[in-house]
């Protein structure tokens, strides 16, 4: 008892110096560092395709948004689309 009572402070500063790195890491095993993203992103407009008497932006099939030509969709700006 008297051993364990000896072992175990040392196995929780062992734990504890352990978790105290730098790096960020996501449930996925990925590395989320703070440094800048060095590869520009290059976005892909949606196809437009026609459904019924609508014009659509998205992916025939799977999703689509009714598109004209005073829709704008813009980043970080709340609106309502059908």
């Amino acid at each position: 008892m008297k051993k364990a009572m000896k072992v175990f402070p040392l196995l929780i500063l062992s734990i504890l110096i352990g978790c105290t790195g730098n790096e960020s890491v996501n449930d996925k095993g990925d590395n989320l560092s703070k440094e800048p993203v060095k590869e520009a992103n290059k976005a892909e407009g949606s196809q437009t395709f026609e459904s019924e008497s609508y014009s659509m932006l998205g992916e025939e099939g799977r999703i689509g948004f009714i598109y004209g030509s005073n829709t704008r969709f813009k980043a970080g700006e709340q609106n309502k689309y059908m």
